[in-house]
């Protein structure tokens, strides 16, 4: 399974254990999904204050975040 990037956004804007928070909810999406991922180029658009963060399911981020809540991680 291949792993798509996500969409442009800098790279202080990217998830991490330090910097999840309730004043930057993070969405969790499919990075293979084609609408998953309009969805969040969507978002990204309009997010002009910067407020969300992402990350693809697939990368070792969501795994783990998949796997401490009791999701499944082979499907999405």
């Amino acid at each position: 399974m291949t792993d798509h990037s996500q969409p442009s956004r800098p790279q202080s804007n990217r998830p991490s254990a330090t910097t999840l928070d309730a004043r930057h909810p993070l969405i969790v999406f499919d990075g293979v999904c084609v609408l998953c991922s309009g969805f969040v180029r969507m978002v990204v658009r309009l997010d002009r204050q910067g407020r969300f963060r992402f990350a693809t399911a697939q990368s070792p981020f969501g795994e783990t975040l998949f796997r401490k809540h009791g999701l499944r991680t082979d499907s999405y």
